[in-house]
């Protein structure tokens, strides 16, 4: 049992063992004298070599000849497995040092079970081809703290701009009065998104925010937020970014609430739970959501490109998506909302110049021509579509601060609240953002 860690227990070592010669047992194998030959033609080392498992009554000399043998009547080199219990003990230095025997080189080196030091996070790293990992650092750190400590100020999402447009408008429609604003609801929802409570907790939060105000403002109970939340028309924005806007457009996807685990432990199979896509549209210079939108699951991605144009005041300069959004409907829609915006969309595999390419050209035929002279990567250099990731980031960062899942269970006020928490995400980048920029390599 020499070379066993003793931080393991042997006797669990030792079934392991045997769980694993049982567990991958080859046609063509047999025993002699307490070893098990494993005879199988093939690369695999474990399929055609010897295990030492019992001492048996031949002698060694004796047995290793019987074992050359057999491997060679099977025209296959002969390869003898050592682990800690291989028997006997010392069978690795007997085949090293006698008889002058070509032995696999399993002999030579002691296989263990178990490895004796702690597993490295990548085996053969060091013939591994190393990637040097971009060093960043941030230039305005003072800034960006005090940005993250702001986010968590209850005046940063309560502001004397919504208290006062608290109270509703009086109707000119025939109907109800209602009590309280739009504004007043979104401040509700924001304040809920942004600390993530339940409703009844957030009541109970803006309850305490107008006692400490020293105010007599009146609070809508939760009930009325959720009945309203499925009825706004409209959710206040931040000011969009000026000059022309560089936008990048993707889509994920976010989960619906509903049953979740316990329905495999209650009933053995797993309802088909639905999910709900969430179109975003990000500035790539700074990170902001200029347009959202929420549709069903089966909703097709380029469809949603003009809802989102609607919501973004002109002039654009460039708009970036992915390949899912190529095809002529796309640039046409692209066209329609302004057609000196310059589009760059990776044309598919199997893409093809139009009829006209050679007279008039479209911007789909210059990608597929560009990408023909320079290739993929080359296009994506001229093109700047590396910028592309940007949006990636965004969506991992609205679900890494507000959530990969919707509570609402209505359309409408699950819609609601998916641009609430844009709102809430665009907010929080202006209150702080790290301005990383790359470390300068330092001279070897």
């Amino acid at each position: 049992m020499n070379g066993l860690n003793p931080a393991f227990d042997p006797a669990l070592l030792s079934h392991i063992e045997d769980a694993g010669l049982n567990a991958s047992a080859p046609p063509q194998q047999r025993w002699l004298d307490g070893w098990l030959l494993r005879l199988s033609p093939g690369k695999a080392k474990r399929a055609r070599c010897v295990n030492a498992v019992a001492l048996g009554r031949l002698p060694l000399e004796q047995k290793l000849a019987a074992c050359e043998r057999a491997y060679a009547a099977a025209e296959l080199p002969m390869i003898v497995r050592i682990t800690p219990f291989s028997l006997p003990v010392g069978l690795d230095a007997a085949l090293v040092h006698g008889g002058g025997r070509s032995v696999g080189r399993m002999a030579a080196r002691r296989r263990h079970p178990v490895a004796q030091s702690p597993m490295p996070h990548k085996q053969n790293s060091a013939g591994r081809h190393h990637i040097p990992k971009m060093r960043r650092c941030v230039t305005n750190w003072a800034e960006y703290e005090a940005g993250l400590r702001r986010r968590g100020s209850l005046t940063m999402w309560v502001t004397d701009e919504a208290i006062a447009a608290w109270a509703a408008a009086p109707r000119a429609t025939p109907g109800g009065q209602a009590a309280y604003s739009d504004s007043a609801i979104q401040t509700c929802l924001m304040l809920r998104t942004a600390f993530k409570l339940p409703l009844r907790q957030a009541e109970g939060l803006m309850q305490s925010v107008v006692e400490l105000l020293g105010g007599a403002l009146a609070l809508p109970d939760h009930s009325t937020v959720s009945r309203r939340a499925a009825k706004l028309t409209w959710i206040a924005r931040d000011a969009l970014p000026s000059g022309p806007l560089h936008v990048l457009i993707d889509s994920t996807r976010l989960k619906v609430f509903g049953a979740g685990e316990w329905l495999v432990e209650k009933h053995g199979r797993r309802s088909r739970r639905g999910w709900r896509k969430l179109h975003l549209a990000v500035d790539a210079r700074n990170g902001q959501i200029v347009a959202a939108a929420l549709t069903d699951q089966d909703v097709d991605d380029a469809s949603q490109v003009g809802l989102l144009l609607e919501q973004i005041e002109p002039p654009l300069e460039q708009i970036t998506a992915d390949g899912a959004y190529d095809g002529e409907p796309t640039y046409q829609t692209i066209a329609a909302h302004d057609d000196a915006v310059a589009v760059v969309i990776p044309p598919r595999d199997t893409a093809v110049p139009s009829a006209g390419f050679e007279a008039d050209p479209s911007v789909r035929d210059t990608h597929l021509l560009t990408i023909a002279s320079l290739g993929r990567m080359g296009w994506q250099e001229v093109t700047g579509y590396g910028r592309r990731a940007l949006v990636e980031t965004a969506m991992g960062r609205y679900k890494g601060i507000i959530g990969a899942a919707l509570r609402a269970r209505g359309e409408a006020a699950q819609r609601s609240e998916a641009i609430v928490g844009v709102a809430v995400l665009n907010r929080m980048l202006d209150a702080g953002r790290p301005n990383s920029v790359r470390r300068q390599a330092s001279p070897e």
